[in-house]
């Protein structure tokens, strides 16, 4: 019987010793655990970034492709039209359209066809289309977007405005690229005065109460002006000089011609008395001398 107790005991210790060699501490399983959980939840919360950049950047690219999109009318306008006319902005060369737009459509589609001779034929289509653009109650925000969007893709393209080069583009310093005549032999500016402005043309010093930039470079570029038209109809001024010439004329907007100041004007005068008086005292004896020979004789 002792022996069998003693046996047993051997027996449950034995299991015990062996339970005890495979039981591990508490907060090695907690480690053991969020090893685990910790790689899988980063991977589902990178999961769920990267899901939302990619709607985010999806967004993004539309709304990027919708402000871009081509407004074709609208760029028909600009292209073709903006260099003589404006929208409710005023008279060009040509006449403002805004009366145009309170045209019936097929007196505006007539008024149109006439106009092929100038800007080149047109499809039917392409007429009516126009027609409806110019009826459009947002015309004048659509060309406004319009020619931003070509401005920035031009921009992209072209070198950064440059009023140095715009000057010496004006005045003939720097010849224009298609051979075509220097600004200055029929306009002028204030500060060109010197380089003999021309008369034919008009002073251009003011030119921004008539032309935004974007009218003023589109009417350089595609002059509709009679004399321009036939001066540069194959010695074409190209997109980036007229870029430079209008960031010239844009630069001197602002700039006043300097009037004498009151000083000067009283400097003046009191240089004209200094004068006299220098004049009076050297010849103050010469009267005197004069009346003394007429008494010897």
């Amino acid at each position: 019987m002792d022996v069998l107790c003693y046996s047993n005991n051997l027996l449950y210790v034995h299991i015990k010793q062996k339970k005890n060699k495979f039981k591990l501490p508490i907060f090695t399983i907690i480690i053991l655990m969020l090893s685990v959980i910790i790689p899988f939840a980063q991977a589902q919360i990178e999961s769920i970034i990267v899901k939302n950049n990619t709607t985010v950047s999806t967004i993004n690219n539309k709304d990027l492709s919708v402000e871009n999109k081509k407004d074709e009318q609208a760029e028909l306008f600009v292209l073709k039209c903006a260099g003589c006319h404006t929208i409710g902005k005023g008279k060009l060369t040509g006449p403002d359209l805004i009366k145009s737009t309170e045209f019936p459509v097929e007196d505006l589609i007539q008024a149109i066809k006439r106009m092929q001779e100038k800007v080149g034929p047109m499809e039917e289509e392409e007429i009516k289309g126009y027609a409806s653009f110019i009826k459009s109650t947002t015309v004048q925000e659509r060309i406004t977007k319009e020619f931003e969007r070509l401005s920035k893709i031009a921009e992209a393209k072209l070198e950064p405005p440059d009023a140095k080069k715009g000057f010496e583009f004006f005045i003939g310093k720097k010849p224009l690229s298609n051979g075509g005549v220097s600004c200055v032999s029929c306009h002028s500016t204030r500060e060109a005065k010197g380089w003999g402005g021309g008369k034919l043309g008009p002073p251009l010093t003011d030119v921004f109460k008539d032309f935004s930039k974007a009218n003023l470079v589109s009417a350089i570029v595609n002059s509709q002006w009679k004399v321009m038209k036939d001066a540069y109809k194959d010695h074409k001024i190209t997109q980036q000089e007229a870029v430079h010439i209008v960031a010239y004329l844009d630069s001197i907007k602002d700039k006043k011609t300097k009037k004498p100041s009151p000083m000067f004007h009283l400097l003046s005068v009191g240089g004209v008395f200094i004068l006299l008086g220098l004049v009076a005292f050297f010849y103050r004896n010469r009267l005197t001398d004069v009346h003394k020979k007429i008494r010897r004789n």
